[in-house]
């Protein structure tokens, strides 16, 4: 075989390494996404049966490939339109999309592989096929004016209390009525965030009265799981859910002043972390 054949190959595996590693580092940085990554296993694991460490560690570990999965093809489809709105994004200027489609396929075949242990009789692998099938069509079939839309938001956000689902102990193991209850909050969490976070889509018409409806059920949905979860270890659960709420109205109505003042508001990320303490919440009441 020639040797350029080798040189050649050599190339391109050295600039497929380079490209996906840059596109690690600047979209999926660890110290970002691996705590968010906790914070799904955490929304999952909540209802159940007291679980031990390591079931906390493994989920928190099988739901990174995934938000990397469903990050990448957010990415992909999104590609064009970020050329315009984020033309900073690697994606917007790489010269060859290959090792991004590979990974992205890869990605999607190593989580099928993963949910399709055997458990809840299939139900998982068959739901997390639903998803990418549905995730699919829509990056296909939506209309461009909709990409940058809170309709757009709101379809595209409801992958992540999925994920968490997925991740999650088995069937029989859950309260399901306090699982619903941690991805219905999920789901709101991502929402407000999104809002706050991106500044296009903060300024949209219905954005201001979307966010007071989503914090207002976010809260309902702690009011929900503390009395679901039933706190009868003194009168410091209660503070605590009391602490939860008042935190998520204070980060909300912080936000909603940033907006009327036109700045931007950066402390979104505190929705995670009031989000993860309900859920260590549940699970400590859970385990008593």
């Amino acid at each position: 075989m020639p040797p350029f054949f080798w040189m050649v190959t050599g190339a391109g595996c050295m600039y497929w390494s380079k490209a996906t590693g840059d596109y690690l580092r600047s979209r999926f940085p660890l110290a970002r996404f691996g705590p968010l990554a906790l914070f799904l296993a955490a929304a999952g694991l909540a209802s159940s049966a007291p679980a031990h460490p390591w079931r906390w560690v493994l989920a928190t570990a099988q739901a990174l490939p995934l938000v990397l999965q469903f990050r990448l093809w957010d990415d992909i489809a999104d590609c064009g339109h970020d050329r315009v709105v984020h033309p900073g994004r690697i994606l917007c200027h790489v010269r060859d999309m290959k090792p991004f489609l590979v990974l992205a396929a890869a990605l999607f075949v190593f989580n099928g592989l993963l949910l399709a242990w055997p458990q809840d009789h299939g139900i998982r692998p068959a739901a997390y096929l639903a998803l990418c099938a549905c995730l699919l069509v829509w990056y296909r079939l939506r209309p461009p004016a909709l990409r940058a839309g809170l309709l757009n938001t709101h379809l595209v956000l409801l992958k992540y209390p999925v994920i968490a689902w997925l991740i999650s102990a088995p069937v029989a193991g859950h309260d399901l009525p306090l699982l619903w209850s941690c991805l219905f909050s999920v789901y709101l969490i991502f929402v407000v965030f999104d809002i706050f976070d991106d500044d296009g889509l903060r300024h949209l018409p219905g954005a201001v009265s979307g966010l007071a409806a989503s914090l207002g059920l976010l809260v309902c949905v702690w009011v929900l799981l503390a009395l679901q979860s039933g706190p009868h270890a003194g009168p410091l659960p209660w503070l605590v859910w009391c602490g939860i709420a008042v935190a998520t109205l204070a980060l909300g109505l912080a936000g909603l002043w940033r907006r009327r003042q036109r700045t931007a508001f950066r402390g979104g990320g505190g929705f995670f972390i009031v989000g993860l303490l309900a859920y260590v919440a549940v699970a400590l009441e859970k385990s008593l």
